[in-house]
């Protein structure tokens, strides 16, 4: 390796699916391609669909290849002990668990320049955690000292500003992904009436979605509805489509998500809370519309009839997704135009990041 080489530390959780990890695969292609930078992941466990997607000159180094009760508190002590050796030039962390390890282990090894990623659900994060009132002292011990915080919207902004000087906090939009495959059904094609896409977990709320589908179901009985996701609450959603007698189809993460984009009239959000989800970008990429619930974050992307794609009442919901399916036309000029926003501001979004990151080196 040449003298001038620098080095960069990516610290999370693992490479599983989900808007953090396709940010990391993109950053990690592209940095694989800098001669003078070599890139290092450094996971807690070594564990991910997305991990055959790092390009192989991307070193990763992990803790454990399968989660157990200590993990959490080894973590610290070992990304310290690797920052120690490594002494990268700089360290980004995404989410507060890993930001609060990596800060830690930076600060007792080198202290070099890290950047945190972070989102405006972080108090709803440190509320649901088992020790919450820990987590909380230990991001505002440590967040003041990174040296800068990328967030995805300027809600989030405000909101991270409780626990680091606003000076320090940049609003840098999410980038639909830069290897997303390209559209190869027809638009007309749209087997599928209803999709969702994401973790079946509170935060995305996929017993409410279930509830609309089954309102909706009443009237339109016919309708075919997918659902792509894993998490603690399976046996319950399991539990509610027998119980209402449903047609979903349930799907694991790893199902192939552009296709079931393609192939859908609506995508459906239920979410309680989002930092700005990447299933927006990805299924209005395939010109699929999405209906979503009114938060602060998302509400400004909607800048193209954002009556017809945002609810804050379920029956406003409900109306608006039979609205999608029975007459998918009255969208296809908005949804085209999100079309055309996600693709031109791509590579602007992408690059701004790179450029924020790169007055760190």
């Amino acid at each position: 390796m040449e003298n001038n080489c620098q080095n960069i530390a990516i610290v999370f959780t693992s490479l599983n699916i989900g808007g953090i990890e396709r940010k990391i695969v993109d950053l990690s292609i592209h940095y694989s391609t800098q001669k003078n930078i070599r890139l290092h992941l450094f996971l807690k466990i070594n564990q991910g669909t997305f991990l055959n997607k790092i390009p192989p000159n991307v070193k990763i180094h992990f803790l454990s290849a399968s989660k157990n009760q200590f993990i959490n508190l080894v973590y610290p002590v070992w990304l310290w002990r690797q920052l120690l050796i490594l002494k990268p030039n700089l360290v980004l962390s995404f989410g507060n668990f890993s930001s609060i390890c990596a800060i830690i282990a930076n600060f007792f090894s080198i202290q070099t320049k890290l950047v945190i990623s972070e989102d405006s659900s972080i108090d709803v994060q440190i509320s649901n955690d088992s020790f919450s009132l820990i987590r909380q002292v230990l991001v505002r011990l440590t967040y003041p000292l990174a040296s800068g915080a990328i967030v995805l919207t300027p809600t989030a902004r405000q909101k991270i500003g409780k626990y680091l000087p606003l000076s320090k906090v940049t609003f840098l939009p999410n980038w639909l992904p830069i290897n997303i495959p390209l559209s190869n059904l027809p638009p007309s094609l749209k087997p599928i009436d209803i999709l969702f896409v994401g973790r079946l977990v509170a935060q995305k709320d996929p017993l409410k979605f279930l509830d609309f589908c089954r309102q909706i179901q009443k009237n339109l009985p016919t309708i075919k509805i997918s659902m792509i996701g894993d998490g603690e609450l399976k046996p319950k959603i399991i539990n509610y489509i027998t119980r209402h007698h449903l047609s979903v189809e349930l799907l694991p993460s790893s199902s192939p998500v552009d296709q079931y984009y393609q192939q859908s009239k609506v995508l459906v959000l239920t979410s309680v809370h989002e930092g700005f989800p990447l299933t927006i970008l990805e299924s209005f990429y395939y010109s699929c519309p999405v209906i979503c619930p009114s938060l602060n974050e998302v509400k400004p992307f909607y800048i193209f009839e954002p009556e017809k794609f945002i609810y804050s009442q379920p029956k406003v919901a409900i109306k608006l997704i039979t609205a999608a399916i029975l007459y998918p036309d009255t969208l296809k000029k908005s949804v085209q135009k999100y079309r055309d926003y996600v693709v031109t501001t791509r590579d602007q979004n992408f690059h701004a990041t790179l450029d924020y990151l790169q007055q760190f080196l």
